[in-house]
């Protein structure tokens, strides 16, 4: 298994906020590239 480089726990605004930041700043796929772990118990992204 990689190991990640950024572990982002909720997928609700709070844990949302930082990949879209890094969408728009054009480094998101450094991250992607680095792994990133995603943690999100509910079925959606984003809340609710």
């Amino acid at each position: 298994m990689k190991p990640f480089s950024t572990i982002i726990v909720g997928g609700g605004p709070g844990g949302l906020g930082p990949l879209i930041a890094a969408a728009q700043a054009g480094t998101l796929e450094d991250w992607l590239d680095r792994g990133i772990a995603l943690v999100e118990r509910g079925e959606r992204l984003g809340g609710k």
